[in-house]
């Protein structure tokens, strides 16, 4: 192990400076380690204060943008963003819908609100989602954010108006009724989706059948 010598090493106004000079130094000298305050070496014990204390500055947020740059390129080891709670809320539910559309063997987002994947409520969380995108829409305060709608619109998140809710709605119910029976085959008599499997195909026949609706319905075994 490399012993670090700083002696040749200048002070600035607040130590900033300095203190990136002895990192990059001991870094280099060492294959990268980081330093270790519990060293014999005062020089390293200084490195790893003086780490330490900028550590504490990220930590408390009041770390000025262009130190973060000079540590950016100096390769300063930072610690990763803390986890918000819809941060993991969202990232869960990617995990669970990738593990969801795998085993259904589909490219969209549309789950039944019963669903569960590995302990997730998957259906839950989507209609949830779904809600704080709208408020997002209108301004409102969220904890959504631009980054979270991208990773779920990569997954094939489908974010809809009221009308497209209902529908939607409805066509959970067909999948858990497709799930129940193995096809689609609703009686005209059944309470919530008699009539409507029968509109979707006359909007079928007529032409005003969405096409993304169609392929939905292709994908659950629908027959027109």
């Amino acid at each position: 192990m490399s012993e670090f010598d700083d002696d040749d090493i200048n002070y600035d106004e607040d130590g900033f400076a300095d203190g990136v000079c002895r990192f990059v130094v001991f870094s280099h000298s060492n294959g990268g380690r980081l330093p270790d305050s519990s060293s014999d070496s005062p020089g390293e014990r200084r490195v790893a204060l003086w780490r330490e204390g900028v550590l504490r500055s990220i930590k408390r947020g009041d770390l000025q943008a262009e130190k973060k740059i000079v540590l950016d390129q100096v390769g300063f080891p930072f610690p990763p963003p803390k986890e918000s709670a819809m941060d993991k809320k969202v990232r869960e539910t990617l995990s669970a819908l990738k593990t969801w559309k795998a085993i259904n063997e589909v490219d969209h987002a549309i789950v039944p609100r019963s669903a569960k994947v590995d302990g997730i409520n998957l259906g839950s969380n989507i209609h949830n989602l779904r809600c704080l995108r709208k408020k997002y829409n209108e301004g409102e305060n969220t904890r959504l954010t631009a980054d979270h709608i991208e990773k779920l619109d990569a997954e094939g998140m489908v974010w809809m108006d009221a009308n497209d809710q209902k529908w939607h709605q409805k066509y959970a119910l067909l999948q858990e009724f497709q799930e129940e029976n193995l096809n689609c085959d609703v009686p005209q008599a059944h309470p919530e989706l008699g009539q409507w499997v029968n509109n979707q195909r006359k909007a079928f026949s007529n032409g005003k059948l969405h096409g993304w609706k169609v392929k939905l319905l292709n994908d659950l075994g629908f027959r027109w």
